[in-house]
């Protein structure tokens, strides 16, 4: 990422906070800075053609008027222009950060950040959405840009979340979030797209199909029926519940159909269980068997080490100075291990991964069934509706199995697996299994549950499906439509009554 310095800024920023001309500051600034000549006429263009985009944030935004300093950034891989704005040179913050398009210059977000200890707002919630409707007709104009408040975003209290309208209805990937501080300012702006974001006015080329295309949504409500999963969970309190958990995210408006793939649904899956009991009764024995298992060797560079005694485990941790995170820990008494972990920080890229859902699903069942014991044969892989399948950033599949009671999965026996995408190695491996026959006697009895249609109607009746139009991350000139499923709401199967974890 490129840089212009503060020092080289600072005069010019002062002037924005004025009302100085834009172009002289610039000018006087840039020939006044000690760099060649070729810098500076490269720093006056990009100043050039900001100049419109800070004179619209200098508008819109009363605050700015409190960070005269001006550092801009270059960024070469988000193509964007990138303008931090200071209260002083000495201090990082507080301080307002401005993101322009590279191309245009044209002024796209901004984030003010005023401490360290993160964001709250006081600012009523009734009044939040007038705020931002207000802005947003100022930053677009009276059409707000053919954005609209979404029915389905729920970015907290003092979030808003606007979509662009297409024949009458929202297009997910073209969507502005807005947030409202206890003085009643937006001080952030930001764009979202779901799986992949779009600006419509950059990508006017996108196919929309016929909104009468769609099935009515009565239609496809029942057929979320058979989309209410099963599922025993224990709440805060921990009592096992019986819940109807609903699939979250988006069913095909013609076919009513979830459109993930197979690969991240909820299945049966067959294990050829062992029953080994490795054990680890040093650090070496520790570090020796992660490496084994992972890839990662903790005794090759530098690394801190400890040894943490817990309530009845011993947990092996190193810290390397590359940023490398390695766990192991092994039961006090009998020294046998019961898991481990490895956390490598470093950023891999989509074009190193080797391994493909499937292929990463073999590798942590048979990893698995080394040591669950030899009597579980079969557990449930639990699918994108109970969690997040693939870390983008690691390069890595999650995956979760549960014991399995009368073809209910039971969550609190998960065991768990994380399989690095790259190098095809288990990185997180947890075995541990409750006392099966203390669990079995908990659960409530199925017999006594409403039925899949009950639930969905119940669902339903506080969370209606949505019609929005969608674009994954495979397509480029096609928006589908879809159906949303738009809360996070869990049915009782017993009481019939809508339940939310940490809410009881």
């Amino acid at each position: 990422m490129k840089k212009i310095p503060k020092s080289m800024i600072v005069l010019l920023a002062a002037s924005l906070a004025v009302t100085a001309p834009f172009s002289a500051s610039a000018a006087s600034v840039l020939a006044a800075a000690s760099q060649e000549g070729s810098l500076a006429k490269a720093d006056t263009k990009v100043m050039d053609k900001i100049k419109k985009g800070l004179e619209k944030a200098n508008r819109l935004l009363p605050y700015l008027k409190d960070y005269p300093i001006m550092e801009v950034e270059i960024s070469e891989k988000s193509q964007l222009i990138i303008v931090n704005k200071y209260q002083s040179e000495e201090n990082n913050i507080p301080k307002v950060t401005l993101s322009f398009d590279q191309e245009s210059g044209e002024l796209l977000g901004f984030l003010q950040v005023k401490g360290t200890k993160g964001f709250e707002s006081t600012y009523p919630p009734d009044k939040v959405k007038e705020v931002a409707i207000s802005f947003m007709k100022e930053w677009y104009g009276e059409d707000l840009g053919r954005y609209q408040v979404s029915e389905i975003a729920n970015e907290g209290k003092a979030s808003v979340t606007f979509h662009k309208m297409v024949n009458g209805v929202p297009f997910r990937n073209d969507a502005v979030i807005l947030r409202v501080n206890s003085e009643g300012h937006v001080d952030a702006k930001a764009t979202d797209g779901n799986r992949k974001s779009v600006i419509l006015s950059k990508q006017p080329n996108i196919e929309f199909g016929d909104p009468k295309e769609a099935l009515p949504k009565e239609q496809v409500e029942k057929m979320l029926a058979s989309y209410m999963n099963p599922v025993y969970a224990r709440d805060v309190n921990g009592q096992v519940k019986l819940l109807y958990r609903p699939k979250l995210g988006e069913m095909d408006a013609r076919t009513g159909a979830f459109r993930d793939s197979d690969a991240s649904q909820s299945q049966v899956i067959k294990f050829q269980s062992k029953g080994q009991q490795p054990t680890a009764k040093t650090k070496e024995e520790a570090a020796a068997f992660l490496a084994a298992k992972t890839g990662y060797d903790m005794t090759k560079e530098r690394a801190a080490f400890q040894e943490i005694s817990e309530e009845k485990e011993i947990n092996y941790l190193w810290q390397t100075d590359s940023g490398i995170i390695g766990s192991l820990y092994v039961d006090k008494q009998t020294k046998k291990i019961t898991r481990y972990q490895v956390l490598d920080s470093k950023q891999k890229s989509e074009s190193e991964k080797k391994l493909n859902p499937e292929q990463a699903l073999q590798v942590a069942v048979k990893e698995l069934s080394e040591y669950l014991p030899a009597n579980i044969t079969e557990m449930m892989r639990l699918g994108a509706e109970h969690y997040a399948q693939y870390d983008h950033d690691r390069q890595q599949y999650h995956f979760q199995f549960s014991l399995i009671h009368g073809g209910i999965p039971v969550e609190d026996s998960m065991v768990i697996a994380d399989v690095d995408a790259v190098t095809g190695k288990a990185v997180l491996l947890d075995w541990r299994l409750p006392d099966l026959g203390t669990l079995n006697t908990s659960l409530p009895d199925p017999k006594k549950a409403i039925s899949q249609e009950e639930a969905a109607k119940i669902y339903l009746q506080k969370h209606p499906l949505k019609l929005y139009y969608s674009m994954d991350g495979d397509s480029e000139k096609t928006a589908s439509l879809v159906y949303v499923t738009t809360g996070e709401d869990e049915v009782d199967a017993l009481t019939g009554e809508l339940y939310r974890y940490g809410q009881e």
